[in-house]
């Protein structure tokens, strides 16, 4: 099981390479660019550590809160959110993605700074408390509302970020679309009558 989900979520690796790139580089003055040969300038990062979570599109209509492992039920092994806390961890990118004729494409991220996560855990550790489990009975969660974390807490995100309220009005509105699409029609009433 990890195995499939670690390949399925690897797939988009370059994706988040090229986002989180865009974030640690910054575009060089003129001035920089005519006189020191500097068209771009990496942000002083220090060798920042960045965790990343891919969801399926599927799950998008939980897309108003993210979710951090909490325990494996199989086994002792350290959970993320473990790690978190003991400090590791600079960044969390926060994506869902599908895949379009066999292409990987993220659709939607985030990418939340950990260390104010970690203050609003000391701080504000009531926020924390949902924990919940997965179906298959293996693993638990942390689902952690984005709206609880303070602005500062989101780096950047995608242009498009629905709210849940949204996407439940597009999923149902997808859902009655196929539901006409592929439902059985009355037959008239006339002909109804008539075959019996």
């Amino acid at each position: 099981m990890y195995q499939q989900e670690r390949t399925w979520s690897d797939q988009f690796n370059d994706q988040i390479r090229g986002i989180i790139g865009a974030q640690l580089l910054q575009v060089a003055s003129v001035e920089d660019d005519m006189r020191h040969n500097t068209d771009f300038f990496v942000v002083n990062c220090d060798g920042k550590r960045v965790a990343s979570r891919m969801r399926r599109m599927n799950m998008f209509g939980f897309n108003g809160d993210f979710t951090i492992r909490t325990k494996r039920h199989a086994n002792a092994a350290k959970t993320e959110w473990d790690k978190v806390i003991e400090g590791w961890g600079d960044w969390l990118f926060y994506g869902f993605g599908e895949c379009d004729d066999g292409q990987p494409i993220i659709r939607h991220y985030r990418i939340g700074d950990l260390n104010i996560l970690r203050r609003e855990f000391d701080n504000r550790p009531t926020v924390f408390q949902n924990i919940q489990h997965n179906t298959d009975g293996r693993t638990s969660f942390r689902c952690i509302r984005w709206g609880d974390m303070p602005q500062e807490f989101i780096v950047t995100s995608s242009k498009e970020w629905p709210t849940p309220h949204e996407v439940a009005k597009s999923q149902r509105a997808a859902f009655i679309a196929s539901w006409n699409r592929h439902a059985v029609k009355p037959r008239p009433l006339d002909l109804q009558m008539r075959l019996f």
